[in-house]
């Protein structure tokens, strides 16, 4: 929860091993290094606190994998929940305690800070749909299912052949360059209360519906909040300061949901389009 809340981070899936755990992390503002040694200082220090013991408890650094979650995320998670079948600890992946299993199925209400609508959104319509269709997809599978991290390009990207172009095309830029804060090197074209203006007159709203916090479950407020952060760019902290004060991590659930949303909903996509183009959102160069 403190990840959560603290960094914006948010986890798609999980599984802890005897030995190791595996995480679904999605970072919206691209900072993995710190929540990770967040996670990891704070696990070793409760269980050397339960256990009376001293030194290290993780072993080196950790590894991590870029993911398309358009075509790998889904793939991911069940292996992910299929490990402690494969270690021989249960015959089935419900009855693993330790997973956010359950939780994807129905069998367990899901923690704030775990978000399984991303992966349950291609297996139906419905949430019971889903449910049922994402548990078929897991225990169904083949007795062997192959790590699909394993075609990780380099061991660091999964995904179609245009995001791992795109990844390590960043990935390679980056190192080449000193490394620039976004709010030093790059600014978005469109300030927020353009944005905020554009789309109170396309709902027919005052721009106070948009910007008043507390209205968490508006159309517009959402929408606003989506195209400020991901369709131009604002940092996650000034969309939050400007939409009531509401943190990082909220802002990044807002846009999540937005974008589930979109890829259902052909009508809301439109008119998101027609408003950033009408706004003239884009991240310029200073």
């Amino acid at each position: 929860t403190d990840l959560h809340q603290r960094w914006g981070t948010v986890f798609h899936g999980y599984c802890l091993m005897g030995n190791h755990y595996h995480l679904e992390i999605e970072t919206p503002d691209g900072a993995l290094s710190g929540p990770m040694k967040s996670l990891n200082h704070r696990y070793a220090s409760y269980l050397n606190w339960r256990l009376d013991r001293r030194g290290h408890l993780f072993d080196g650094r950790f590894k991590s994998v870029i993911v398309d979650a358009d075509t790998y995320l889904h793939q991911v998670s069940r292996y992910i929940h299929l490990n402690p079948v494969r270690a021989g600890i249960v015959s089935h992946p419900a009855d693993y305690r330790w997973s956010s299993y359950r939780a994807f199925v129905g069998l367990a209400t899901p923690p704030p800070w775990l978000a399984t609508d991303l992966t349950l959104a291609r297996f139906g319509h419905t949430e019971p749909q889903q449910r049922q269709a994402y548990r078929d997809f897991v225990e169904t599978a083949d007795e062997f299912v192959q790590n699909p991290l394993a075609h990780a390009v380099h061991g660091s990207v999964l995904g179609s052949q245009q995001f791992t172009e795109a990844v390590l095309g960043a990935l390679s830029a980056d190192s080449a360059e000193p490394r620039i804060p976004k709010s030093d090197g790059v600014a978005p074209s469109t300030c927020l209360n353009a944005i905020c203006q554009a789309v109170a007159a396309e709902y027919g709203v005052s721009a106070d519906v948009i910007t008043r916090k507390g209205l968490c479950g508006v159309e517009p407020r959402q929408v606003a909040i989506y195209i400020g952060a991901r369709r131009c760019g604002h940092r996650l902290a000034d969309v939050g300061a400007y939409f009531g004060g509401v943190g990082r991590s909220a802002v990044h659930e807002v846009c999540r949901r937005i974008e589930c949303r979109i890829s259902a909903e052909p009508d809301l996509a439109c008119k998101i389009e027609r408003l950033v183009s009408g706004t003239g959102c884009s991240i310029l160069d200073d």
